[in-house]
């Protein structure tokens, strides 16, 4: 679909925490885990998926941060169509 096409554009120009886990760059205390045979991509800060207490080395844009919300977004329209 659509939606997924820009999602999958989206994760494909973001960063994600290194070392991974170690801080919720974009501040919205949200992972992603997208997986397919185009795309790996996971986030997770301390209150997300994995990870531990630390300072990331790489740190969102602002850019960045508006393109991870506008990813949450589509994954929740794709939920609530799923469900």
């Amino acid at each position: 679909s659509d939606l997924i096409a820009e999602l999958r554009s989206i994760l494909k120009e973001l960063p994600t925490e290194q070392p991974p886990g170690s801080e919720d760059i974009y501040g919205m205390d949200t992972s992603i885990l997208w997986a397919d045979d185009e795309l790996q991509w996971v986030n997770g800060g301390p209150q997300g998926c994995s990870g531990g207490p630390g300072s990331s080395s790489v740190q969102a844009t602002k850019e960045e941060k508006a393109k991870f919300a506008k990813a949450v977004e589509i994954v929740e329209d794709l939920l609530k169509r799923a469900s």
